[in-house]
């Protein structure tokens, strides 16, 4: 009897054991579910968006004889630019929250 209760105790705990690193793998993942997409991974595609864009802004048309060459719409990068910074800025915020925004309600009372 007595071993079955050391047996019982000792299931509850490695049930309690697995549960947290299930929750901590949760967490780690959770940066990285934002449609599949990496902190990492994020910020390169920002950095090499503002690549681009200073490319454009070099040089983003020019006329050999009669014809022109357009490079890029820097619209359409700056658009880019806006999606992605907004990718980066927002797993950032999930890693430092535990990866969801936290919304708090506060009850004003005279004491």
């Amino acid at each position: 009897r007595a071993s079955a209760e050391k047996a019982g105790s000792r299931t509850a705990a490695d049930n309690k054991h697995t549960r947290k690193e299930e929750e901590a793998g949760k967490k780690k993942r959770r940066f990285e579910l934002m449609a599949g997409i990496t902190l990492e991974t994020a910020q390169k595609h920002l950095d090499e968006w503002l690549e681009a864009e200073l490319a454009v802004t070099n040089a983003q048309s020019y006329t050999i004889g009669s014809r022109t060459m357009t490079k890029a719409n820097l619209a359409e990068i700056r658009k880019s630019i806006d999606y992605w910074n907004g990718k980066v800025i927002a797993l950032e915020n999930a890693q430092k929250r535990g990866g969801r925004n936290r919304a708090y309600r506060v009850v004003p009372r005279d004491l």
